[in-house]
């Protein structure tokens, strides 16, 4: 929240204040989507299942608890946005099991008027930009009822080069810090992660 607080996504309304990169911003939207598995195939459901991002393996206590998102939400790492996909290692950061969701995946996204990065369990991720894929959401009547338009969508994004390039030095230190004892710095790339987490005020 723009105090400071942490709270659940899921009890977030529009127009609530959260603080973010670009400091306090009112909620647009909440977009929300519900996979459920009876209604997709077995590779559809397969495929929606969120990455899991385990707590330090972004820096020291990032994110604070495991975070889940979707494969291609971005993250702030490395000095950039990288889809969450391409973060996935097999060893801290992968896609959780197909057991953990027995029934359906939902997902939240935060939409504010340009896209910023909010805080996420400790971590940096990035607000929703409309790609042509807000008719998907469960809740899209909702959005037309406030704004009258599927079309709307961010006035600036973040450009920090492409999304699917996470440095080899940050991957190693991820890996690494699958075994490295919980508050300790494996190196200085890991120093470098939490500075910026740090750059934004929450």
């Amino acid at each position: 929240m723009a105090d400071g607080s942490e709270v659940p996504i899921q009890v977030l309304k529009i127009g609530g204040q959260i603080a973010t990169s670009k400091g306090p911003l009112p909620i647009k939207w909440i977009a929300k989507r519900t996979v459920w598995k009876q209604r997709a195939s077995r590779s559809e459901y397969k495929k929606a299942l969120p990455v899991r991002i385990q707590a330090g393996s972004l820096g020291n206590g990032i994110p604070c608890i495991d975070l889940l998102v979707s494969r291609c939400h971005g993250i702030w790492v490395d000095g950039k946005v990288i889809n969450a996909s391409y973060l996935e290692n097999d060893v801290n950061i992968a896609q959780a099991s197909e057991a953990e969701f027995s029934g359906c995946i939902q997902y939240y996204h935060l939409e504010f008027d340009e896209e910023v990065l909010v805080q996420a369990n400790g971590a940096l991720a990035c607000s929703y930009v409309n790609m042509n894929n807000r008719r998907y959401f469960d809740n899209y009547p909702e959005f037309i009822s406030c704004y009258c338009s599927a079309d709307l969508t961010a006035d600036t994004v973040i450009r920090s080069g492409p999304r699917n390039r996470p440095s080899l030095e940050g991957h190693k230190d991820r890996v690494k810090r699958a075994w490295t004892p919980p508050g300790s710095n494996s190196d200085s790339h890991a120093c470098n992660q939490v500075a910026t987490a740090k750059w934004v005020a929450f």
